[in-house]
């Protein structure tokens, strides 16, 4: 039987180094992806936040603050394959 490399797992839109149990993108430590699924993450963010809306509306409290993890995270991922190479900038 032929075991997974502990310390690197693909997922969809990237892949996750170092970190044992991972449920979402969103929650992850050091998730690494490429501007190639810039895409994906912004539709991603845009859900999110529309799940924040309807936990907010029916006061699940605890779905908002997750959610917001999600959020926050996704926008660091978001504004650093936006962010200019510092290679490029000669």
């Amino acid at each position: 039987m032929e075991y997974p490399n502990p310390s690197k797992t693909d997922l969809p839109l990237g892949l996750v180094g170092l970190w044992p149990n991972f449920a979402r993108v969103g929650a992850i430590g050091h998730f690494r992806t490429t501007a190639a699924h810039l895409n994906e993450h912004k539709q991603q963010l845009t859900a999110t936040k529309q799940l924040i809306e309807k936990a907010q509306a029916n006061g699940w409290t605890r779905q908002v603050e997750m959610n917001q993890t999600v959020q926050a995270n996704l926008e660091a991922i978001i504004a650093g394959l936006e962010a200019p190479d510092d290679d490029s900038q000669a």
